[in-house]
């Protein structure tokens, strides 16, 4: 595409004309070596957005696709993730990631999404600050959640966890006490007002969802993580538990996440859980909001990969609580906290 002095980018919903050029956007930016991979295919682009599981905005001119802005979820009642936010270099600099995320807002509201998850690389500022303008807040910090070789990357990069809830309202949790401060204040930045969880009407609700739930990779391709999401506790969650971070050790997974149901559990159960997963290397990674079942946890997570390869030290942290969730959450772990 060429700029022209009063050329104006449409931006708008795509259309089923568009994804051939979204995938020509994505190649003529990356190459090859786009992270999700299905945004080289216009059929599954296509696929994604008639189901539902995809809501794609574009920036057009002259009928070519300049600009991107995706959010993708596989699943009803969770967060959608903010995603494949792309533009021509051509039309850098000229509000069109901003107008893109701020009309992808509007369609999510529109679509009843509950919630828009972010994860902003910390390599620059610029996706936070856009992020922050879109009323996109700070819940966690991600350690080595990004492969190595991403932007052109030599480590595995770290990237914060936001939220924007598009449906207020009370979010009835338990907490455990060791991060009472540190989720209380999370909640407080997303601007959700919490009271106690009935945990067992919660319970009742749960149904057939399985205690824990092992899942490789993440919504933007599998990346060498495995993420574990637990909302039951007996002695039989305990040991599947157990014999899922041996199995993510034997299958060389280089990070994983562990989500814990802050609904459907009490506080002395979040109390042991966080207490064995510590004893396994996991430390304090945030809040997320809308998980599995609509349901908030709490996220930790354990870092496999060596050390020095994964980037903790040279971050760019837009605001006051980055920094502070950066803080705490490498002072939780005995291995990063000597880099602080």
């Amino acid at each position: 595409p060429t700029s022209g002095e009063h050329a104006i980018p449409e931006v708008r919903g795509a259309l089923p004309s568009d994804v051939e050029g979204i995938s020509r956007l994505v190649f003529s930016i990356y190459g090859l070596s786009y992270v999700h991979e299905n945004f080289y295919r216009p059929a599954w682009i296509a696929e994604q957005i008639a189901d539902g599981s995809l809501l794609s905005t574009v920036a057009v001119v002259d009928g070519e696709v300049v600009g991107h802005h995706g959010l993708l979820s596989d699943q009803p009642r969770v967060a959608f993730e903010s995603g494949v936010g792309v533009v021509h270099p051509i039309w850098q600099g000229i509000g069109v990631a901003s107008s893109l995320a701020g009309l992808a807002v509007e369609r999510a509201y529109q679509a009843g999404i509950p919630a828009i998850v972010a994860r902003a690389v910390l390599i620059h500022p610029y996706s936070q600050r856009a992020e922050h303008a879109a009323g996109i807040r700070i819940t966690g910090l991600l350690v080595g959640g990004v492969p190595i070789g991403v932007y052109g990357a030599t480590k595995r990069g770290t990237t914060l966890l936001s939220y924007l809830p598009l449906t207020p309202h009370e979010h009835a949790v338990s907490i455990p006490s060791r991060y009472r401060a540190q989720l209380t204040a999370a909640f407080q930045n997303l601007g959700v007002e919490i009271a106690a969880a009935d945990v067992n009407f919660v319970r009742a609700e749960f149904g057939a969802l399985p205690a824990l739930e092992v899942h490789l990779g993440d919504d933007l391709g599998s990346n060498g993580t495995c993420n574990i999401t637990l909302g039951g506790w007996d002695d039989d969650a305990r040991a599947k538990l157990i014999d899922t971070m041996r199995d993510a050790v034997r299958a060389k997974s280089d990070i994983v996440y562990c989500d814990v149901d802050l609904s459907s559990l009490t506080t002395p159960q979040l109390d042991e859980i966080v207490d064995l997963l510590r004893t396994y290397d996991f430390f304090y990674a945030g809040l997320v909001v809308y998980g599995r079942a609509g349901h908030d946890h709490l996220r930790m997570q354990a870092v496999l990969a060596p050390i020095d390869t994964i980037e903790v030290t040279d971050l760019v942290l837009d605001s006051d609580f980055a920094r502070e969730v950066r803080q705490f959450v490498l002072s939780d772990h005995d291995q990063f906290s000597h880099l602080l």
